[in-house]
């Protein structure tokens, strides 16, 4: 890495099973390359290894044609500590003016150092969820 400090950075493994990082093993691959949850990592400035474990399996990636393995590995440098995609927000319909369920799902990704423990999550209407939230670090 360039530079002189640490930097946090999102990976994505797409197609890989395992990975190690300067000899550290991640089995947090994304095989099936569904891009829904990166690996972060926080990197010191210099050098780093690699090393990847590749699968070919004919029942996940087909056996037709040539025997090729397909993967891609991206780094995202990370800029918030908290990252949350509403586009990704489940929340049930809304039925006569009321939510069906009073359960929702909105992914927030950790990409801070610290723990995080959300307390209160605001809802500004049935339909909409604030961008309000409170947490502790």
């Amino acid at each position: 890495m360039a530079g002189d400090k640490e930097q946090t950075v999102k990976f994505y493994t797409d197609g890989v099973l395992e990975f190690w990082l300067d000899g550290q093993a991640y089995f947090g691959g994304d095989y099936y390359s569904f891009r829904k949850a990166p690996v972060v990592l926080v990197l010191k400035p210099g050098q780093h290894q690699l090393d990847v474990r590749l699968v070919r399996d004919g029942r996940v990636m087909g056996s037709v044609g040539e025997p090729d393995i397909v993967l891609g590995l991206e780094f995202m440098l990370v800029t918030e500590p908290i990252e949350v995609e509403p586009h990704r927000l489940l929340i049930s319909d809304v039925v006569e003016g009321q939510l069906a369920s009073a359960y929702a799902s909105i992914p927030v990704r950790n990409t801070g150092v610290g723990d995080m423990k959300i307390l209160e999550i605001v809802s500004t209407t049935v339909s909409k969820i604030a961008h309000r939230m409170r947490m502790s670090y």
